[in-house]
């Protein structure tokens, strides 16, 4: 099983007169584009997935969306709070617990930094990543997903394809 954990595309700046509740600040149209594209290429190269996980703020519920328009597979998209700023690592792994029984259906887990970056961490056990929008690392497991039994198999940027 391979989970993807990604970084939401590129959203708008924040701003408390547009957006008094930053959950509701959306990606840029360039975000869009732009993590469209990388999804492609990424497809292309081989991702494949069946559920994505992802914070209920808004640019990553989008996020989520273009990753499960670019498979052209059936893919289900769930709202995980715990993928919200600073959620909690223990419900997301009993999330992932409930929904991995099937070791050859993978997940993508799409939110923010620096908590991707932790999750990544605490997943392949321990380093630090820094992981720009619209990254995507990908995390390969033998079994059901357990901390620090992870092997990292990328952490790839919209840059590095050119995207």
């Amino acid at each position: 099983m391979i989970i993807y954990v990604v970084r939401h595309a590129w959203a708008e700046k924040p701003d408390s007169s547009r957006w008094p509740d930053d959950s509701q600040r959306p990606l840029t149209e360039e975000g869009r584009r732009r993590f469209r594209r990388f999804a492609r290429r990424l497809v292309k190269r081989g991702l494949k997935m069946g559920l994505i996980g992802t914070s209920p703020y808004l640019r990553c519920v989008e996020t989520a969306e273009i990753l499960m328009s670019a498979t052209r597979e059936t893919v289900c998209v769930e709202a995980v709070p715990a993928l919200a700023p600073q959620g909690s690592f223990d419900e997301l792994m009993e999330w992932l617990g409930k929904h991995s029984s099937d070791a050859k259906q993978n997940i993508a887990l799409v939110g923010h930094a620096p908590d991707v970056g932790d999750l990544i961490s605490r997943l392949v056990g321990g380093g630090t990543f820094d992981c720009a929008k619209g990254s995507v690392a990908a995390i390969e497991f033998k079994e059901q997903p357990k901390p620090g039994e992870g092997h990292l198999l990328f952490l790839v940027t919209a840059g590095l394809l050119k995207c």
